[in-house]
């Protein structure tokens, strides 16, 4: 019987060597230890720390040309580390996980039946419109159809479809689907845009008037009365039991008061902050990802540009010795046969040529009698007279011309 450890174990062994046979050494550790620390750790700051060390030396490594033979990609490991940190510290913190709570409560009133059906919908027309507009341009049609007729326009539901698609674009660089992994990059991008134009016109249409005005005063008369009534001794401390830290025995007069009110309320900073830190954490993560696939697209450009600058070497092509002493010799009964033969070689750039009368007129078969064996030139005048065989002879050293051929009966 396995026990549970050891089945854990084997269980991050599988997923090693799983990720290490679709991809790379460093991949295989960074997702095992990801999934790990996913599930048994609490502890996500160092995991933030080490993902920007990644992404530091991943441009370091890029701009000085550095490589090692286990290392592929360090910009997809920090990749995954931040999203491995991200989910840690969102399943800490109880004000997240709530939020999920609420927000899984409330996606049950989003996807009512109508929802339902506005959503199948959206996503036949966002089919429909692919192999027109392309992936991107398809998806946020869909969205915004469905935003539009659901009545839908809160930036929070752009954040969260981009973030999905974001989500999957590491896995189809590990699965080398770079094409795939690149338009879901662009997406979330896109629906990042959206969301921060949604949640931009939301905040300006609730916009409320500040609960202080600045009144009119004579600024400079009340800086000298402020000064002048400013004492070191005005200062005392309280004991413990009343409050803690420094505190005015004679307060300021309410002149003071009129320069600013305190009385501004920190809710209303709330939706500014989380609209940036969400704003900051998916523009990060598009920006990481969308540098991945151009990094690996600039390498596969590479690789294709250089296979196609590969110089092949020149081989000089074979000369043809078109000065040779040729004699080409009438070997039938036709006559002229020698002569439209002659004819055909000077076309062919030969200068040399001679014709005249076999000692027999009952050659079949086309003959050539040579002094060097050059099949260079022997095909080339078989190719000029179109000739399928042509018979070679050796000549003496002692021969008048260089090349004698014989004509047959059988024309070409």
């Amino acid at each position: 019987m396995i026990s549970s450890k050891t089945a854990q174990i084997l269980k991050y062994c599988g997923l090693f060597l799983l990720v290490l046979f679709f991809n790379s050494f460093d991949l295989a550790i960074t997702v095992t230890l990801s999934l790990y620390l996913a599930i048994n750790s609490k502890t996500y700051i160092k995991l933030f720390g080490f993902s920007l060390v990644l992404f530091i030396l991943d441009i370091i490594f890029r701009n000085f040309d550095i490589s090692f033979r286990f290392i592929s990609d360090l910009s997809l490991d920090s990749y995954i580390l931040l999203l491995t940190a991200f989910f840690i510290y969102a399943k800490s913190q109880r004000r997240i996980t709530d939020f999920f709570r609420q927000a899984g409560a409330s996606g049950r009133k989003i996807f009512s039946s109508n929802n339902l059906v506005l959503l199948v919908v959206s996503i036949v027309l966002a089919l429909l419109l692919l192999p027109i507009l392309g992936p991107p341009a398809a998806v946020i049609v869909g969205y915004l159809s469905f935003s539009y007729f659901s009545k839908r326009f809160e930036g929070k539901y752009a954040y969260t479809a981009g973030l999905f698609f974001l989500s999957f674009s590491p896995f189809f660089i590990i699965f080398k689907r770079d094409d795939i992994a690149e338009n879901f990059a662009i997406i979330s991008f896109y629906f990042l845009i959206i969301g921060t134009v949604q949640e931009t016109v939301r905040l300006v249409r609730e916009r409320k008037p500040f609960a202080f005005s600045l009144p009119k005063i004579n600024f400079g008369a009340k800086i000298l009365h402020f000064m002048h009534s400013f004492r070191l001794p005005q200062f005392t401390r309280k004991t413990e039991s009343q409050s803690k830290g420094a505190t005015f025995d004679n307060p300021v007069t309410n002149d003071s008061k009129n320069f600013i009110s305190d009385e501004i309320s920190s809710n209303r900073l709330q939706p500014i902050m989380k609209f940036i830190i969400i704003v900051c954490i998916t523009g990060l993560l598009s920006f990481t990802v969308i540098s991945t696939i151009i990094n690996s697209k600039a390498k596969n450009t590479t690789s294709t540009i250089a296979e196609k600058l590969t110089i092949t070497p020149i081989i000089p092509s074979p000369t043809i010795d078109i000065g040779v002493e040729l004699m080409v010799e009438n070997g039938t009964e036709i006559s002229g046969l020698a002569a439209s033969t002659a004819a055909k070689l000077k076309n062919a750039g030969f200068k040399n040529v001679n014709t005249g009368n076999a000692a027999r007129s009952d050659y079949k078969n086309w003959e050539m009698i040579a002094k060097k064996d050059d099949p260079v030139l022997i095909d080339y005048i078989k190719s000029v007279l179109k000739l399928e065989t042509l018979t070679v002879n050796k000549a003496s050293e002692s021969a008048k011309f260089d090349l004698v051929i014989i004509a047959g009966s059988e024309l070409p």
